[in-house]
């Protein structure tokens, strides 16, 4: 069942690898927490941070909907797994609340990300977007390392050509073409990187997004 659901939702987990001190961030890491941290050990590093773009179980792991499952009871590894591992935690502000609850994790074991935190690495700085919309607490980010435009770990708020769902019961399809706008006005050679392998190429940029994305376009058009 899990396989299923995995190759089904087609997410995708990033790690950023500092080589400086042989640690990595890992970026929504869910579904085989062992095998991301064997990933990181090949590389010959160690995960010390998960960071995650929203609260929903296939980014975050814990408590899969019953309706997805035909009432069974499954958890994904996820947050708490790497939690449990000593690794430590964070998720935009406005989703620790419902992540606590999804992961089954005390809230405050959970770090609150705030719009335009700066998470530090060894010559490279992760900043914290706020991005509303397909969650209350959905976050991208930005890392730069200062010698080029950058790269966007975009999770679900924009993919390539196209952008996370609006119509759950608590997303915002207002503000999230306001944070597809906001994310427009990002440099042209920012590297996108989204939370879903929904297109035939892994990562786009930002002037492709702004130019062939029709959402973003018309979030550019509309938005406030």
């Amino acid at each position: 069942m899990i396989f299923h659901f995995a190759a089904q939702m087609a997410n995708y987990v990033y790690l950023i690898v500092d080589r400086a001190d042989s640690t990595a961030i890992a970026v929504d890491p869910c579904w085989d927490v062992d095998g991301i941290v064997r990933v990181a050990s090949d590389l010959g590093v160690r995960v010390t941070q998960a960071i995650f773009t929203h609260r929903h179980f296939d980014h975050t792991g814990g408590n899969v909907p019953a309706q997805m499952t035909g009432g069974m009871p499954v958890t994904l590894e996820g947050l708490h797994t790497m939690l449990q591992a000593g690794v430590e935690v964070a998720v935009g502000a406005a989703d620790r609340e419902a992540t606590s609850k999804q992961s089954g994790v005390a809230a405050e074991q959970i770090r609150p990300l705030q719009d335009g935190e700066h998470i530090t690495l060894s010559g490279a700085s992760i900043c914290v977007l706020e991005t509303p919309g397909h969650t209350p607490g959905s976050v991208c980010f930005l890392l730069g390392t200062g010698r080029g435009p950058g790269v966007l770990f975009s999770g679900d708020t924009l993919f390539i050509g196209s952008c996370g769902r609006s119509d759950l019961p608590e997303s915002d399809p207002m503000r999230l073409m306001e944070s597809l706008k906001r994310l427009s006005a990002l440099p042209d050679e920012v590297v996108v990187l989204p939370g879903h392998n929904y297109a035939a190429p892994a990562h786009s940029t930002i002037a492709d997004e702004r130019s062939t994305n029709g959402i973003m376009q018309q979030a550019i058009a509309r938005a406030g």
